[in-house]
Formats: C-alpha cells, structure tokens, sequence
C-alpha cells in the first residue's frame, strides 16, 4: 500500500504535524533575525554618528575604542545602503553602545543594538 502525502509543511516552526501528532511541554520561540522590517539607512546613519560622538566623549579603554570602530564602520556601511553591512557590524558594538545610544535618544541605533543581542 503506498502512502499518500497529507501536509506540506515550510518555514516557521512546527510543534506537532501529522495524524494523531502530539507535542507536550512544548515551548516555541522565535528566532534572532537581523531585522524584521527594512531600516531607514539615512537615520540609522545619522544616529550611528551621534553615537560615535558621544561614545568618543566617554571612552575610558581600550574596549570602548574597538566598538566606537564598530559604530563607525556600520555608519559607513549605512551610508553606503549595506544595511546587513551595518547591521554586521553593530553586533561587536556591545551592551556599551546600547547604554549610550540609549542615553542620547538613538532609538533606531538602539533597537538594532538590542536585536543584535537579543534583548528585545
């Protein structure tokens, strides 16, 4: 007896598929993407430079240089309309450049930064 094809499962995640499938303590989560919408390259850009320049005015270690690196290269890349450039490059950013986006209003820089360490 051949078997037929009853589902035709893509993308997402599944918990249980089939006849008489079950799933228990099952608990789904999404996964860490880049980006769920397109970002505004032009802001990002302009906030990613406010944030290189408050980040310049507080660096206290050698750190704090390796990631005001980072958010410069990701401006440039933002300039540049490499949004997954820039994205890259803002994930060696660090909680460091969270906290002062944050502080300066840099809401795009900031959700970025979040997403990219899976805070938000």
């Amino acid at each position: 007896m051949s078997e037929e094809i009853k589902y035709s499962i893509s993308g997402g995640q599944q918990g249980a598929v089939g006849d008489n499938a079950t799933a228990h303590n099952f608990t789904q989560t999404q996964a860490a993407q880049s980006s769920t919408a397109p970002v505004d390259l032009a802001v990002l850009a302009s906030q990613l430079q406010q944030l290189a320049v408050a980040a310049q005015e507080r660096a206290t270690d050698p750190e704090h240089q390796m990631a005001i690196g980072a958010i410069q290269a990701a401006k440039s890349a933002a300039e540049k309309g490499d949004e997954s450039k820039a994205i890259s490059f803002l994930k060696t950013a660090g909680k460091w450049a969270l906290d002062i986006a944050t502080d300066i209003g840099a809401k795009v820089a900031a959700e970025l930064l979040k997403k990219q360490m899976g805070i938000g």
